[in-house]
């Protein structure tokens, strides 16, 4: 396991850091992993009334995908709403490393943007993330003073595609945002194409077991991996945590 200095050390010049294995024993993941294949269960002896062979995570949500894509999407918003997956984020080893990450003199802890998801073999174009920063998402937080919390809820493989992170571009600051629009009419952000051909900073990823986590420095470029597998799902979760008692703090209610 890393010291917080080393943490700190990594965040600094990567823009990131990996922690394999760092809620393996979480009594609050394993909770959050038995809600997603009870809603599951739910979902498919509801709709498809089919016996899954295995009744594995991973087959009754290729089961429920089968029968009908809006499944996925109904499991995503459940899962979304669950208290289960507030819990994670408030774990104490999640709320431990975070509160010496973003400490402050006048520190209170916030956290938003929980956020729940499946990505299915297929549906790249609908679940992923272009080369993005947070940052462009963040209403709380003017200033780079907060960090993402990501944990993987999958074992995912290389050609499942984790995420990629440019190494050292959070050093760039937070930049312009360019809007992209999805077929379903979302939009998302992306970032200029010459930040995304650049070859300056150099392109990381990192295969995932359950359990492991990445901090993640708000103004890092990144992207969601392609799923190139037939039928195995990326399942991850992430928060965004933030101190109420640093001065740029939801600057709209400054005079």
């Amino acid at each position: 396991m890393k010291t917080i200095n080393q943490i700190k050390t990594s965040l600094k010049k990567d823009g990131f850091v990996y922690l394999p294995e760092y809620l393996k024993n979480s009594k609050s993941l394993n909770l959050l992993i038995s809600d997603i294949r009870k809603v599951l269960m739910l979902r498919n002896n509801n709709v498809t009334r089919k016996i899954v062979r295995g009744k594995s995570i991973n087959n009754l949500i290729k089961s429920l995908n089968e029968n009908n894509e809006k499944n996925i999407a109904f499991v995503n918003d459940v899962m979304n709403a669950s208290p289960s997956l507030h819990n994670l984020f408030n774990d104490p080893k999640i709320l431990s490393i975070v509160k010496k990450l973003i400490k402050s003199n006048n520190s209170y802890l916030c956290v938003n943007n929980y956020k729940f998801r499946i990505q299915v073999p297929g549906r790249d174009e609908m679940s992923n993330l272009p080369w993005h920063q947070d940052s462009h998402y963040n209403t709380m937080s003017d200033k780079n003073t907060s960090i993402v919390a990501w944990v993987s809820l999958s074992n995912i493989a290389k050609k499942q595609g984790p995420i990629i992170f440019k190494c050292g571009s959070h050093k760039l600051g937070k930049t312009k945002k360019f809007v992209k629009k999805r077929k379903n009419g979302n939009k998302i952000f992306t970032v200029s194409n010459q930040i995304v051909s650049s070859k300056k900073y150099k392109e990381v990823s990192y295969p995932s077991k359950i359990g492991d986590v990445i901090l993640i420095d708000m103004n890092v470029v990144h992207t969601s991996g392609v799923n190139k597998s037939i039928d195995l799902s990326k399942l991850s979760a992430q928060a965004r945590f933030h101190q109420a008692g640093n001065k740029n703090f939801l600057n709209k209610y400054n005079v």
